[in-house]
């Protein structure tokens, strides 16, 4: 997907700055990085303690991930 943005958007996909975008949340690859959002909402501080369902949409307004 990131290569098929390299000239123009590709459906709802698009690059800013050098980062892949799909309609206005950041693409987190499926990584350790997926977990370490997870994981620092959940218990880092960043958002308290909400559950993990509620951590989890929280995440989905900001974040595009294919496992989230």
């Amino acid at each position: 997907m990131y290569n098929a943005c390299e000239t123009s958007a590709f459906g709802k996909f698009y690059k800013l700055d050098g980062y892949l975008v799909k309609e206005n949340r950041l693409c987190v690859p499926i990584s350790s990085m997926h977990e370490l959002l997870v994981c620092e909402a959940y218990m880092g501080g960043l958002m308290g303690y909400f559950g993990v369902v509620k951590t989890l949409n929280a995440l989905h307004k900001h974040f595009y991930c294919l496992k989230m």
